[in-house]
Formats: structure tokens, sequence, C-alpha cells
């Protein structure tokens, strides 16, 4: 083919080049919807079907990140029961 002749990639097919770019969608992070839209794929199933093994690497891979993630305290949204019965005292 012409195109991957220029690119310097001779030998290389539409087919190859489709994959690497799935993998390397994968591999930055993006997610299976992304990823099937992109592709063009009827669905996500059909993506996870060529592809569910690089998104399983991608997935322990954005874990091992969240410890840079900065951590706080989550707000409550209710406060707790308080222990003390009615009609008791301290």
């Amino acid at each position: 083919m012409e195109a991957t002749r220029r690119a310097g990639v001779e030998g290389t097919t539409i087919h190859d080049l489709r994959h690497t770019a799935a993998s390397l969608l994968i591999a930055a992070g993006a997610d299976v919807k992304a990823v099937q839209v992109i592709l063009g794929h009827s669905t996500a199933t059909m993506t996870m079907d060529l592809y569910g093994h690089l998104f399983s690497e991608a997935t322990w891979q954005a874990m091992e990140r969240l410890s840079a993630i900065p951590l706080m305290e989550a707000p409550r949204a209710i406060e707790p029961p308080s222990t003390q019965f009615p009609g008791t005292s301290d």
C-alpha cells in the first residue's frame, strides 16, 4: 500500500493500524464505550470481545495510579444517630 510505504511502515495493513490505534487508546485510559464509538463497533460487547484483555491490564494500571490522587474526607450526608435514648441522660 502506497500510504504505508511512504510512512516507512511498508507491509503494515489498515487492520494493523486500526488495532494499534485501539490498543493505544486503551493504554491511554479510554473507556470501552469511547473505543467502541471510535472504532465503529455496533456494541461495547464486540469491543470487549476483541480488546477485553487490554482493558484488564489498563484497569490494574489505573488502580496503581490511585495513590497519586489526593484524598479528602467526604462530607456527611446524614449525621450519625444519637446513642442516647429518649428519656435518659448521661
